[in-house]
């Protein structure tokens, strides 16, 4: 395929959102090293890492400079970053690794671009959540949909509480995890979810150490416990973990969302017409809803 190269001649003003590696360097995009070579001014969630990046690509500091933009200090430089913009100001911004936005800091920048009408540009590329689905194996569609959820709570009775509503939920859901919290997190998902829910585990993706496995939740705790006996580094690092809840506890999952909808919505609907809209939704025969909502 042949590259338009001519785009880089003259690139739009705006806000560049650039996706830059989560381990293997190799998997910057071309175009992302072409913006940050044009970039007038590169916010960064960490100059230090960005600094570093940059100088392994070869890529000269930009003219207005390195300036670091994080969820500590956002609302403080956010108002001093825009009102030294010009109209033809070329913008970067990336996070530590991977998509900015996706559990990292932005979305005040974002939204104060947009308020002022400014142009917004996405330089996709890689991300620990879409390099996770990609593997993961599970079965994931309009009936058993994906959700993220970012990084559980730190602290246990708020994890309970969140892992609660992630088994409620259904479908396949995908956390972050740091490497501190991810036994007792794991300890909890078996509280909650079950020692059966099948799971995968992406530990340091795309890394020199990287690991992939698949499961369910019980054999995953022997592993690590494994692990541990020998001392080994193969448990360290960050962790993406998918959990699929399409097969296990499907029935009583969806038995419990009929009547939670039931309970809510029978005082305002009529229950012809409530049976007709929870039976199409959850794809249970109308006469079964009907019937639960008459013996209300």
């Amino acid at each position: 395929m042949k590259r338009n190269l001519e785009q880089y001649n003259n690139l739009k003003s705006g806000l560049y959102v650039i996706a830059t590696p989560i381990g293997n360097m190799d998997d910057i995009s071309y175009r992302a090293v072409k913006i940050l070579e044009n970039a007038d001014i590169i916010l960064a969630e960490d100059t230090r890492k960005t600094k570093l990046l940059l100088n392994i690509l070869g890529i000269k500091h930009p003219k207005k400079g390195l300036v670091s933009f994080n969820e500590k200090n956002e609302n403080k430089k956010l108002s001093k970053i825009l009102n030294n913009l010009d109209n033809f100001s070329i913008v970067g911004f990336v996070c530590d690794a991977g998509t900015p936005c996706i559990s990292d800091p932005g979305i005040t920048l974002i939204n104060e671009f947009k308020k002022r009408d400014l142009s917004i540009i996405p330089v996709p590329g890689a991300s620990a959540l879409t390099t996770a689905i990609s593997v993961c194996g599970f079965k994931f569609d309009q009936k058993n949909p994906i959700t993220f959820w970012s990084f559980l709570p730190s602290q246990k009775s708020s994890r309970l509480s969140f892992l609660q509503k992630i088994k409620f939920s259904g479908g396949i859901a995908v956390v972050f995890e740091a490497p501190h919290r991810i036994d007792s997190s794991l300890e909890d998902c078996l509280i909650i979810f079950g020692s059966r829910c099948q799971l995968f585990v992406g530990r340091e993706l795309t890394k020199k150490f990287e690991t992939l496995w698949w499961g369910n939740i019980d054999e995953y705790l022997i592993f690590r416990k494994t692990k541990n006996l020998t001392k080994s580094n193969e448990l360290a690092g960050e962790y993406v973990l998918v959990f699929d809840f399409s097969s296990s506890n499907e029935k009583q999952e969806s038995d419990q969302k009929v009547d939670t909808w039931i309970n809510i919505l029978s005082k305002h609907i009529r229950p012809s017409e409530l049976a007709t809209i929870i039976s199409k939704q959850f794809d249970v025969p109308r006469r079964v809803i009907y019937k639960k909502i008459i013996k209300i």
